[in-house]
């Protein structure tokens, strides 16, 4: 059906999707300006100061891995490091393996670098070495 609008023939059903869309578009120009969002009443409140996740709960991952430590015998491997003895760091001219004068033991475990005669015993300066090489972790202490 066709009918004139301010002087110009137009078609009636192309003014009523006209007045659909812009409806549509109305609406989300005047909703886009309220405050209050759709998920007003899900957000989550916040936890008491003295919460700490996974405090009491026998099975995070902090308390299963502090166990298995204590079941594995773990001790601080850093205090050993002074008692070995190994490849001088930078390493000499012409030398490409880093554990040339490292002893592997099974004593020595457990370590980052095995054999198949054990893990390897390291000095203190390849640990650090090793840590700082290529200007990585020139700040942080060496146990991280």
């Amino acid at each position: 059906m066709e009918m004139k609008l301010f002087g110009i023939q137009c078609r009636l059903e192309v003014i009523i999707i006209c007045l659909i869309v812009g409806g549509i578009l109305g609406a989300h120009l005047l909703c886009s300006c309220s405050k209050i969002g759709l998920v007003e009443g899900m957000a989550m409140m916040g936890a008491p100061l003295e919460w700490q996740m996974g405090a009491g709960q026998a099975m995070n991952w902090q308390n299963k891995a502090n166990q298995y430590a204590k079941d594995m015998g773990y001790s601080d491997q850093r205090s050993k490091y002074s008692q070995y003895t190994g490849t001088p760091v930078p390493l000499p001219e012409g030398q490409l393996f880093m554990f040339a004068d490292n002893k592997f033991k099974p004593e020595c475990c457990p370590s980052t670098y095995t054999s198949s005669t054990g893990c390897a015993c390291i000095t203190q300066e390849q640990v650090d070495y090793i840590n700082q090489r290529g200007g990585n972790r020139t700040i942080a202490p060496a146990e991280f």
